[in-house]
């Protein structure tokens, strides 16, 4: 068997009839991790003494917890993704990529050249890093369908591809107001680097705003506001009401930094 003394006193005092013990015994459990998941799992093991009653110490306790207790098929299935590692996170992934069918492939096809690439650098990703794994499915609570969250984080990582253009050609767009020389300038150049270095010191900002998704679906990739909501399972005044206050924040934030440069995105669309 293997030595995991702290899990086993962490599974004893989760069963233990003491309040105080098992508010102890949630928060050692949470100490392991850095994300809400395992508070939940924890939560969800004091309703279940005899789940942890029988806990050996021969698999990590959050990958027992996740084969034992009886918790939806997909919450159990993102929490493994998050919270395991080695072979017990390889068999979730495995689950994982069973939803990529065919349907999500050719949602991926309507706005992005390579969605089967897309698809596989998704899923190396999570194999790879354990903090885009925490930050992809440690929150996900059952709320919506696993295949939709799937598709939303394809979604952004297909967004996140098309920055780098996206921003080169918004860029040149303002510089073409600002100066009528010649593109290889060596004054263009460095305005156009100082131009994406500034949206780049915005964008931090506001990454979370949950508008910057179908901001980029509309202004990066062309789609229209019906088809971003149809990506996203939004309505179309969603996506529109997410784009205004975007745009909105995205000026605020610049003119309190760059108050004396025109806001690159004040004439696009949404």
């Amino acid at each position: 068997m293997l030595c995991r003394g702290r899990e086993i006193r962490i599974a004893r005092a989760l069963r233990s009839p003491n309040i105080t013990d098992r508010h102890r015994a949630i928060g050692e459990f949470v100490r392991l991790f850095t994300f809400s998941a395992p508070t939940d799992l924890a939560i969800q093991a004091t309703a279940y003494p005899e789940v942890c009653s029988s806990y050996s110490g021969e698999q990590p306790l959050a990958e027992y917890l996740l084969n034992t207790l009886p918790l939806p098929r997909e919450v159990s299935l993102a929490w493994g993704i998050a919270l395991l590692e080695g072979d017990a996170l390889l068999d979730a992934l495995s689950a994982f990529a069973a939803l990529l069918d065919d349907a999500a492939r050719r949602l991926l096809g309507g706005f992005c050249r390579s969605p089967e690439d897309v698809c596989q650098d998704h899923l190396l990703q999570l194999l790879a890093n354990r903090g885009f794994r925490r930050t992809c499915f440690g929150k996900y609570s059952g709320q919506g369908s696993l295949l939709s969250y799937l598709r939303t984080a394809l979604i952004r990582e297909a967004a996140r591809r098309s920055r780098g253009l996206y921003y080169e050609e918004r860029a040149s767009e303002v510089l073409n107001n600002l100066s009528q020389r010649s593109e290889d300038a060596p004054e263009v150049l460095a305005a156009r680097k100082e131009l994406r270095l500034q949206i780049a010191d915005v964008l931090r900002e506001i990454l979370a705003d949950p508008g910057l998704v179908p901001f980029l679906l509309q202004n990066g990739l062309g789609m229209s506001p019906a088809d971003t909501g149809r990506v996203l399972g939004l309505g179309e005044n969603a996506v529109r009401q997410r784009v205004f206050r975007f745009r909105r924040r995205f000026k605020s934030v610049w003119q309190s930094k760059y108050p004396r440069n025109p806001c690159p995105f004040t004439n696009l669309a949404g």
